[in-house]
């Protein structure tokens, strides 16, 4: 099934994609849109955001499902490969996110996510999209692949952390109030 995908999407090219945005240069909106997703994580990541259930699931949801989108040229070894590995990404994530923070502002709960885990996954999200556009060689398309899908699972890791931290503070919260 995975080689059906394969084949039906390889049709498809980067190119053709990019002759749809409205700029007389689309590689170059692209990059900038990306340069922007990269700021805006770091930013979030840095000084916090509001605290829900939907929020901290949704966010690694969306990121696999883009990790998932990057997969459509991609041999079958690659994807399966990619997908055993992001149980290590997992393991990762909740190693580096040993900083992540719950508060408390105005009786709201707040959490800090990692930066690093942030970083990570920005920058080769970024590095993927930029091979396909500029480098569409086999290797370097898969190699970031890889890295991407290690770094999704991180992200995974990381909400888990956040919904463990965030539960023994509500609790800690509830019982001294």
């Amino acid at each position: 099934m995975l080689f059906t995908i394969y084949q039906a999407t390889s049709k498809i090219s980067i190119n053709s994609l990019l002759s749809y945005i409205p700029f007389k240069y689309p590689a170059y909106a692209v990059i900038i849109l990306i340069l922007l997703l990269f700021l805006y994580r770091l930013l979030r990541a840095k000084l916090g955001e509001k605290f829900s259930h939907t929020r901290v699931f949704l966010s690694p949801v969306i990121y696999s499902l883009l990790v998932l989108l990057t997969f459509i040229y991609q041999p079958e070894v690659v994807i399966i490969s990619s997908f055993i590995i992001a149980l290590l990404g997992i393991v990762l994530g909740v190693a580096l996110s040993r900083n992540v923070e719950i508060f408390q502002k105005k009786n709201d709960m707040y959490y800090k996510r990692s930066v690093p885990v942030a970083f990570f996954f920005t920058l080769f999200f970024t590095l993927k999209i930029l091979s396909l556009l500029y480098y569409p060689t086999l290797y370097l398309v898969s190699l970031f692949s890889v890295l991407l899908t290690v770094t999704t699972g991180m992200l995974i890791g990381e909400a888990i952390v956040i919904y463990h931290r965030h539960s023994k503070f509500y609790n800690n919260v509830k019982l001294g109030a």
